[in-house]
């Protein structure tokens, strides 16, 4: 069996590195590298990324045929969500995506470099990288972490990624997929990615007091347990816990919901299989007419059935039946008393 490796700023180590020691020489070298990474003018920054977008974009990119080998086996999403993923990377490293995302932050690129003046305030304003950044995602959906670390390099800062074990190995490639758009080693040598056990205390304590930003993503209980563990001067970015819906206006489907309306719900409803917190796990429909909901039910039905060989469901475990056959019980017993309706497939689809 393949050994996996780890990313530490330019060089492959094996995955079971770190430990109390080399975490404190991760943070030295982190702190050497914050300099160099404050250091480019955004437009290179976003150059660079913008490559790395439309080579991903392409199915016959070298490193997207090789992660899309690996990574059903290891996430358990289909081949065909895992392209979905592809298609998602390369959407977050275009050019017109990253500034977006700036301008929409920060009002103006040049806020990130030299900073823009305030005339009437009679000084310059300009955005500072918070220096180091740790980020613990959600192993749930791989883009989650291509999405959080993008967002610490266009903003100047050394990053530390805790990759998965569910997935050791997406984080890596795209990593490498900088490096071969990046000669002058302008991004990828700022880049960690590495492996540990959660809690593992020898290296968490020293992370969690290190004077570093921690960027974090997951549950109540996660979060909770971070900061419970935190030094005070360690600063901290949540994104957690988020659970997402959607709202629907029954004035605008009373008669019909509309075509582009329904595929974008089902679209929102399959990607990454409800296991992201981006994806809607209810849809409230505003109405006095409890057929206006039907008429949506139906409509996604007839969606879902077409959309299931599109992007078809992922490998599920025993317990995740057992929960799908639960609820679905539990809506027949709610119809059953005129309380309710349930409309599904035979199979879990």
């Amino acid at each position: 069996m393949k050994k996996h490796k780890c990313m530490v700023f330019g060089r492959q180590v094996d995955a079971d590195w770190l430990d109390s020691e080399t975490v404190r020489e991760v943070l030295s070298e982190a702190a050497e590298k914050a300099v160099l990474a404050a250091e480019p003018d955004i437009a290179c920054i976003i150059d660079i990324l913008d490559r790395v977008g439309q080579s991903w974009a392409d199915p016959d990119y070298h490193l997207r045929r090789q992660a899309a080998k690996l990574l059903p086996g290891l996430t358990l999403f289909s081949p065909a969500m895992i392209e979905e993923g592809f298609a998602v990377v390369s959407s977050i490293c275009r050019r017109p995506s990253l500034e977006k995302r700036l301008v929409g932050e920060l009002g103006e690129l040049a806020v990130l470099d030299r900073g823009i003046a305030r005339p009437h305030h009679g000084y310059m304003l300009r955005a500072v990288p918070r220096g180091i950044l740790l980020h613990l995602t959600a192993g749930n959906v791989f883009v989650g972490a291509v999405d959080s670390l993008v967002s610490g390099i266009i903003t100047k800062n050394a990053n530390i990624l805790k990759m998965s074990r569910v997935d050791p190995v997406f984080p890596l490639l795209f990593i490498e997929s900088i490096k071969e758009h990046d000669p002058a080693g302008v991004i990828w040598p700022n880049q960690a990615a590495l492996l540990w056990k959660g809690g593992d205390a020898a290296v968490e304590n020293e992370l969690l007091h290190a004077p570093i930003t921690v960027v974090f993503w997951g549950g109540h209980d996660a979060l909770q347990s971070l900061k419970s563990r935190m030094g005070a001067s360690t600063r901290l970015i949540e994104n957690g816990p988020r659970y997402s819906f959607a709202v629907v206006d029954g004035s605008r489907i009373s008669k019909g919901p509309a075509a582009t309306m329904v595929r974008g719900l089902a679209l929102d409803l399959c990607r990454w299989d409800q296991q992201a917190c981006s994806s809607p796990h209810v849809v409230y429909v505003i109405d006095r007419d409890v057929k206006t909901t039907h008429g949506l039910a139906e409509a996604l039905y007839d969606e879902l059935v077409q959309l299931r060989e599109e992007l078809p469901l992922g490998a599920l475990s025993f317990d995740e039946k057992v929960e799908i056959r639960k609820v679905r019980e539990l809506a027949r017993m709610a119809q059953a008393r005129g309380e309710g309706r349930l409309i599904c497939p035979e199979d879990f689809s």
